[in-house]
């Protein structure tokens, strides 16, 4: 009778110890539920406001770091060129002073040059593309090999990435020299121009050294004139091209053989002035040069002794057949003495024209 009367005491006892746990539990339940509400609503109550900024940050973050290349102002008048190839390919990995492609102006073709390595993502301009403006977004350069999927349908201006454009300076050959004319003794004898891909620390020793880069044999790929090419021909002393022994020569017999006598003068040319700027109006274009030279050609056909040499076989002075006038003129080639032949016969159009 005792132990069973112990028995429903050690029972009733785990019956309220149980609904002691069981009302523990319940008060730890419901503040799991209350912290949890707490928590929901704080970090809710922190996101609302930032949610949006998220997003903008998800979309600008949306394309791995990259630097658009844009065409290059690859002298100081370009405003387009012509895309006539790339010398890479996407995907292919690139250094600082490799040539990226060439870009066609409308005096030479010139040599586009990396100035950072990276790796070529995507090609914007299809080869063979013409009259592009400088500035216009080209390629795409990453570091790292693995972002170049992330642009397989990448466009022109869909990232805010900035353009950067290559300095001027660097990133491409400037336009080889151009004669503004020559003697028809020159002309007969000036040899054929070839187009030759100059890259810039080439093209800066040319301009520095006067030579001529249709007289140096360029080594580099794909006939590129190199910066090497134009050290060796410095140092071996290279020889003069045809056409600037005969230009030599030919000033030197005039300077020997004929008398010179300068003059010196004040001009009024306020009239020329006006005359030019009514000229421009009408789109004829002329420069104060082009008026020196009539007024010379003027002056000598009414002076006939004055247009006249000396022949030194029968002693006598000849009046020459014709007017012609003779201009020394200095480009980055070398000096270059154009003549105007019957330059009183022509009007200054024509002179300028010539």
């Amino acid at each position: 009778m005792s132990s069973s009367r112990r028995s429903l005491s050690c029972l009733i006892r785990l019956v309220e110890l149980q609904q002691r746990l069981g009302g523990v539990s319940s008060r730890l339940a419901s503040d799991q539920a209350c912290t949890g509400l707490k928590n929901t609503w704080r970090t809710s109550a922190w996101q609302a406001p930032h949610q949006r900024w998220f997003q903008n940050t998800r979309c600008y973050a949306a394309l791995p770091a990259h630097q658009e290349l844009s065409m290059p102002a690859l002298s100081p008048t370009m405003s387009q060129g012509n895309l006539a190839s790339w010398a890479v390919d996407e995907g292919a990995e690139i250094a600082a002073g490799d040539v990226l492609a060439e870009i066609e102006t409308d005096k030479a073709t010139l040599t586009w040059d990396m100035q950072d390595d990276g790796i070529v993502a995507k090609l914007l301009v299809a080869a063979g593309t013409r009259d592009i403006p400088v500035g216009t977004p080209m390629a795409i350069l990453v570091e790292d090999p693995e972002h170049v999927a992330a642009f397989a349908d990448y466009q022109a201006g869909q990232s805010g990435a900035e353009s950067k454009p290559e300095p001027e300076a660097k990133s491409g050959s400037s336009e080889q020299a151009e004669s503004t004319g020559t003697s028809h003794e020159e002309s007969a004898s000036a040899p054929v121009e070839r187009n030759v891909r100059i890259g810039p620390a080439a093209q800066y020793l040319l301009r520095s050294s006067g030579l001529r880069a249709e007289d140096i044999r360029p080594t580099g790929p794909r006939g590129i004139l190199t910066k090497g090419d134009v050290l060796q021909a410095i140092e071996s002393g290279a020889k003069p091209s045809k056409i600037r022994r005969i230009i030599a020569g030919r000033l030197l017999e005039s300077k020997q053989q004929i008398p010179h006598l300068y003059v010196s003068r004040r001009a009024d040319m306020a009239a020329v002035t006006e005359l030019r700027k009514s000229m421009k109006q009408q789109n004829m274009k002329v420069s104060v040069n082009d008026f020196i030279v009539r007024a010379a050609a003027l002056a000598l056909e009414q002076v006939p002794e004055a247009n006249s040499m000396w022949d030194a076989k029968t002693g006598e002075v000849k009046p020459a057949s014709s007017v012609d006038v003779a201009i020394a003129v200095a480009t980055e080639g070398g000096l270059i003495t154009p003549i105007v032949k019957q330059a009183n016969t022509k009007t200054l159009q024509q002179i300028s024209g010539e």
